[in-house]
């Protein structure tokens, strides 16, 4: 687990986890008026506390759905709004005693050195901007207005603790795994409008458009990747045109779309709908936090209803994935783009395509190991151990309880461990385009 850079004017007043009762430290936010610090306060929960109506759910779903889908299930069967009393949201909609929570997935460090002073348990902290706005919005978010605390390493960790690190090291997965919602952050202070596109993400929403209200074979069509006979469902014809009208007419025009493969130094011939698709992502995996190393696990595990925050556009993650699902499905068909902009997104399509199941003794096979390594080669961290430590919570015990968790360790000791019980570690991938390695170097 990464130290964090964030500190405090006196250290926050830590207590100890009880281990017995797999307990972690969540965040509730005080009321603070817009003009100043932001306040929270820690409190101390067990993920064992589970309601009795969440277990009797849990248990008749368990043999068919994930966690991320149970919980995404549990949701649909509770209607619940704004307005929802909050003793119908913490009778109805909350699966634990005390309460629910969420996670923020955001990127470390500082903008440009950029500090903000938030108060935890009354202690005055410096954060970097990125954190302090990230807050500021999930405060506002509908869960937490719903009474929902918060998960974020920086402040949930005792980051001056190395125990306390490392004892959350294999904790992770299901930190995430289990929560209500996760908020992915990837918002920077330097955002900028590239190729006239504005405002950023406007595709990418037509997109999550096109998919809750027609499904993915529609969305499949509107790119360009299938084929659609205009003019057999009209109605749905000229409801399709209205909503993209605005964003790209080519896509209506069958015969005349760039593939994207050897136009010009870019890819493109004529645009078409698919080539702005991949230009947002490109100026989106291009922010700092698609290049973290931790964000693997986090996003693997995640539910699907999760929303990632790019600019001022919101996205679920579902829709993502669905998007990578089909360019990297089509790249397959057209045997493997050559395009420079395929180059750039293909490590953050991949990313998002990486999924892990809930069965922690059997999590990865070896194609989903080989992945993972692809995966873990291009990321950065701040440590070394991380190399192995942000990647152990996907294994299951026969693996992870081999590696001893300890940052004062030389990290050679601990890539020795981890590659005696996982020898498909040091295989180099096949087929892969980019030379990757396993190495321990670490960069920020």
């Amino acid at each position: 687990m990464e130290p964090s850079r964030e500190s405090s004017l006196r250290p926050i007043q830590y207590r100890h986890l009880n281990v017995s009762q797999n307990q972690i430290r969540l965040l509730s936010f005080e009321s603070t008026p817009s003009c100043a610090s932001l306040r929270l306060s820690l409190s101390y929960v067990s993920l064992n506390d589970w309601k009795l109506e969440y277990l009797s759910f849990r248990d008749q779903k368990k043999p068919t759905l994930s966690t991320s889908k149970l919980c995404e299930a549990w949701k649909e069967r509770s209607e619940f709004t704004l307005a929802t009393p909050k003793h119908d949201i913490d009778t109805n909609v909350a699966r634990f005693n005390w309460g629910d929570y969420t996670c923020l997935s955001y990127a470390w460090g500082d903008c440009a050195g950029k500090k903000s002073t938030i108060f935890v348990d009354g202690i005055a902290t410096s954060v970097s901007k990125r954190l302090e706005a990230a807050l500021w919005w999930i405060q506002s978010s509908y869960e937490c207005r719903l009474g929902m605390k918060v998960w974020l390493d920086a402040l949930c960790i005792n980051q001056a603790d190395a125990i306390d690190r490392g004892a959350h090291v294999l904790r992770v997965k299901d930190i995430f795994g289990w929560a209500f919602a996760v908020t992915v952050w990837t918002k920077e202070d330097d955002d900028l409008h590239v190729l006239g596109l504005s405002p950023p993400g406007e595709r990418l929403l037509l997109c999550e458009v096109v998919l809750n209200q027609y499904g993915k074979q529609v969305l499949e069509e509107i790119l360009g990747v299938k084929e659609r006979h205009w003019g057999m469902a009209n109605e749905e014809d000229d409801q399709i045109r209205t909503l993209v009208q605005d964003v790209d007419e080519l896509v209506f025009d069958q015969y005349h779309y760039s593939d994207s493969d050897d136009e010009d130094d870019f890819g493109f011939g004529s645009l078409h709908l698919r080539d702005l698709v991949c230009v947002e992502l490109m100026q989106m995996f291009q922010k700092k936090y698609w290049s973290r190393l931790w964000i693997i696990q986090e996003l693997a595990v995640s539910c699907m209803t999760s929303t990632v925050h790019w600019r001022e556009s919101v996205f679920h993650l579902s829709t993502l994935r669905t998007i990578a699902d089909i360019l990297r499905t089509h790249s397959k068909a057209k045997q493997a783009s050559k395009s420079e902009i395929w180059k750039i997104i293909k490590p953050g399509l991949d990313l998002l395509a990486f999924s892990v199941s809930d069965d922690t003794e059997h999590l990865l096979d070896d194609a989903s190991i080989r992945e993972l390594r692809v995966l873990a080669a291009r990321a950065n961290c701040s440590l070394p151990q991380d190399r192995i430590y942000a990647l152990l919570g996907l294994f299951p015990s026969s693996v992870s309880s081999i590696v001893t968790i300890d940052y004062n360790r030389e990290p050679t000791e601990v890539i020795a461990e981890f590659t005696s019980a996982v020898p498909q570690w040091m295989v180099p991938p096949v087929g892969d385009e980019q030379s990757v390695s396993i190495g321990l170097e670490a960069a920020t």
